[in-house]
């Protein structure tokens, strides 16, 4: 009878170790995923960008160059689905650079784009970064991976590089 109830318990502790045990390897693969994660988006979370009324300012803070969309909405009351807003081919943002492009230069890029006005906002800036992964980041800042291309491509050169667009060296983030 006794060991009966020394098998009893120490099937208990055992049942309990094993327990633990399956709870701190799941947390410890939380934090891997939470870590992986993270590595992935380090590179496009120091990407950012910001407008006003007369430019649209693009900073790298990484390391590595970015290739660069912005997606514009018209603002003639008209909503155009987001799948639809044209995406304008920025071009590579250089690493630690801060790149500023006249919205006048977005409206001549434009011209002739079905249902775009002569006023137009971002809505969002994507990028593809050095692990080809896509991510947008929207007017308000969320970033999140894209898994798709959101809408059609207006192809009519590149602005990084053009007379009108300035870039200047900014600081760098080094830390992973």
């Amino acid at each position: 009878m006794l060991a009966a109830i020394v098998a009893a318990g120490s099937l208990a502790v055992t049942a309990w170790g094993t327990w633990k045990s399956a709870q701190v390897a799941n947390d410890q693969l939380a934090q891997s995923r939470e870590a992986a994660e993270e590595r992935t988006r380090h590179q496009a979370a120091q990407v950012t960008f910001w407008e006003d009324p007369e430019n649209v300012v693009i900073t790298n803070r990484s390391i590595d160059p970015v290739y660069g969309y912005l997606s514009v909405a018209a603002t003639d009351h008209k909503r155009i689905p987001l799948e639809q807003l044209p995406l304008l081919p920025l071009g590579y943002i250089p690493p630690c650079q801060r790149v500023t492009i006249p919205v006048d230069e977005v409206i001549d890029y434009l011209r002739g784009v079905e249902g775009v006005s002569l006023y137009v906002h971002v809505e969002a800036l994507y990028v593809l970064d050095a692990a080809t992964n896509f991510w947008r980041r929207g007017r308000g800042g969320h970033l999140e991976i894209a898994y798709s291309q959101p809408g059609p491509i207006v192809e009519h050169g590149e602005f990084i590089g053009s007379q009108r667009t300035k870039q200047e060296a900014i600081d760098c983030a080094t830390s992973n």
